[in-house]
């Protein structure tokens, strides 16, 4: 059942569902779609990757109480340590709940972790309903006036399909926002785990996209960069962010000075944007 509002200058269209297998279900839950096209809010997390999901549950706590109503909510990636193993589906799948959520759908970005045990990523490509799971797959969605590139983890090898392919989307759309999210940053804290390939081709193509921001995680800290055009600081720049974590991890943190960080922080239990 669905019911539709329209009014002058916004639609707002809530779902109703229910889950089952045919002789057990689940209560009437719900979604919302749609939003005013000149005010679209979303939420980050980042990397989850945790058997103790306690700050996860303040963070979605925190978002539900806070009075906004979120149109769409992005994880970037390494939801769990080990795609293989059901107990970590299992607590997160009791974290991220129709209740929990308030009905805001997520996307998931697939990291180096969704790929343990399970080359393919064909678990979290299952559990989330992903259009693409394998290495350095790609595709893109749009609320409101927000256009969300997604890229998903990869070595090396498959990134420079997805860029090309970010390039050409991106332009194709006429949202006046647009994002990418992806795990690996291409500038990262970590000084030993930064990707070159990442660092080197990635800004290139988000300039040609004419994306706004990069979201990433991989690094368990949050780090945001000055606008940059071709790696120096610009207004009308791209600004590429490292979205925390909400889990146990965490690495040391390495801050270059080429890179034009504004803000680098890893002293926190989580954080969210």
């Amino acid at each position: 059942m669905q019911r539709s509002l329209v009014g002058s200058e916004m639609c707002i269209r809530d779902s109703y569902y229910t889950v089952g297998d045919g002789e057990t279900w689940s209560d009437v839950l719900q979604f919302t779609m749609g939003a005013d096209p000149g005010k679209t809010n979303f939420f980050i997390i980042g990397d989850t990757q945790t058997t103790d999901t306690t700050n996860v549950e303040k963070i979605l706590r925190a978002l539900g109480s806070d009075g906004k109503a979120y149109d769409f909510a992005i994880q970037t990636g390494d939801a769990v340590d080990d795609s293989s193993r059901y107990a970590y589906w299992n607590a997160l799948s009791n974290v991220f709940n129709a209740q929990m959520m308030n009905g805001v759908d997520m996307i998931h970005v697939l990291g180096n972790h969704e790929f343990y045990g399970d080359v393919d990523a064909k678990i979290p490509q299952t559990m989330y309903n992903l259009p693409a799971s394998g290495n350095g797959s790609y595709y893109s969605v749009e609320y409101g006036n927000v256009y969300v590139a997604v890229i998903n983890y990869s070595t090396t090898g498959q990134y420079q399909e997805a860029f090309d392919w970010l390039v050409k989307d991106a332009q194709a759309s006429t949202c006046r926002w647009k994002v990418l999210t992806m795990h690996v940053p291409a500038y990262g804290t970590n000084a030993e785990a930064r990707n070159a390939f990442v660092h080197d081709n990635l800004p290139e193509a988000a300039q040609k996209a004419g994306l706004d921001f990069v979201f990433s995680g991989h690094d368990h800290s949050y780090a945001r960069t000055k606008p940059m055009t071709d790696g120096v600081v610009d207004e009308n720049g791209v600004v590429y962010f490292i979205c925390g974590s909400t889990g146990e991890k965490g690495y040391h943190v390495t801050v270059d000075p080429t890179y034009n960080f504004d803000c680098v922080e890893a002293n926190y239990d989580a954080v969210y944007l």
